[in-house]
C-alpha cells in the first residue's frame, strides 16, 4: 500500500489528507483540518503564515509519531493569488498579505497607468481584479523593497521615456526619487527612444553613482524613410546626435541600439 498526504490551504480553511492506494483503490481520509484565519495589523491583512505552518507540522506529526505512517509522498495545494516576497537566503521578507488587504485598492488603475489593459489581458487571459498577483505586486513600493534587503532596482515597461507625462511629471522626476531611496545600491534602465532621451536625461545618468552607466536607445533602421514608415517619433540624425553626446560625457559608457 502506497499512502501519500496532500494539504489543501484555502481562502478560510486548511486540511491535511491522506490517501491510500491499493490494488488500484485510492481511499481518502481528513487527517487534520484547522481554520485559515487572517490577523488585522492596524490597516493591514496579513496571512498568519506561521500558524499555517504549525498546523502543517502537527498534520505530519499525527500521520508519523501517533499512526507510524511511512509516507510516499507530500503534496501542498494553496490559495493561488497571494504571495510571498523571500530574502537571497530564501526567508520570509513578511507574512504574505491578504488579498483582501486594503493597499490592493486602485492597483488595476494603477497597473492600466504602466501596462495597456489589452495587453495585460494578452497575457493573463484573467478578469480583471485588485487580488490578482499582478496588482498586489504593483502596490509594492520601493523603499520597503530596499528596508526589505533588495539592492537593485530594474526600470522597464512599454514606452519608458513617456513615463509620467499624462500625470504632469516626469521620467527624471522619478530617477532623482529612486537615486534618494537609502540602501539601492544599482539601478537599470530599460530602453528609452532617442527623441526621449533628453541631454538632462543623460546627464543625471551619467552623473549618478547609482544608475548603470549603459543606454539601450532602439534603432529599428537606419533608413530615415523606414523610420518614418514605421511611425517611428525619430530618424537617424537625432540617434546618432544622442549617442554622440553620450560618448563626449563618458566615452566609457555603454549603448545598446
Amino acid at each position: 500500500m502506497s499512502r501519500y498526504l496532500a494539504f489543501d490551504l484555502g481562502a478560510e480553511s486548511g486540511r491535511a489528507m491522506l490517501g491510500s492506494l491499493e490494488g488500484g483503490r485510492l481511499t481518502l481520509e481528513e487527517l487534520h483540518r484547522f481554520p485559515n484565519t487572517p490577523v488585522t495589523v492596524f490597516s493591514s491583512i496579513y496571512w498568519d503564515t506561521l500558524r499555517l505552518w504549525h498546523e502543517m507540522q502537527h498534520a505530519l506529526a499525527l500521520a508519523g509519531r501517533e499512526r507510524k505512517l511511512v509516507l510516499n509522498g507530500i503534496a501542498v495545494d494553496t490559495w493561488g493569488v497571494d504571495c510571498a516576497l523571500l530574502a537571497a537566503d530564501g526567508s520570509l521578507i513578511e507574512n504574505p498579505r491578504h488579498y483582501r488587504d486594503p493597499r490592493n485598492n486602485g492597483m488595476v488603475e494603477k497597473a492600466f497607468k504602466a501596462v495597456p489593459r489589452e495587453q495585460i489581458f494578452e497575457k493573463t487571459g484573467i478578469q480583471f481584479m485588485p487580488l490578482n498577483t499582478i496588482y498586489q505586486l504593483a502596490a509594492e513600493t520601493p523603499e520597503r523593497l530596499a528596508a526589505a534587503g533588495f539592492r537593485e532596482i530594474v526600470l522597464t515597461g512599454v514606452n519608458v521615456g513617456d513615463y509620467g507625462r499624462k500625470e504632469r511629471g516626469s521620467l527624471l522626476e522619478l530617477l532623482k526619487l529612486l537615486g534618494s531611496i537609502g540602501g539601492v545600491d544599482r539601478i537599470r534602465i530599460s530602453s528609452i527612444e532617442p527623441n526621449l532621451l533628453s541631454r538632462e536625461l543623460v546627464d543625471f545618468i551619467l552623473e549618478s553613482e547609482k544608475f548603470c552607466n549603459h543606454f539601450h536607445i532602439p534603432l529599428q533602421s537606419g533608413s530615415d524613410r523606414v523610420l518614418k514608415s514605421m511611425r517611428r517619433r525619430y530618424l537617424s540624425d537625432h540617434y546618432r546626435s544622442v549617442v554622440d553626446y553620450i560618448k563626449q560625457k563618458d566615452p566609457d559608457a555603454g549603448n545598446t541600439p
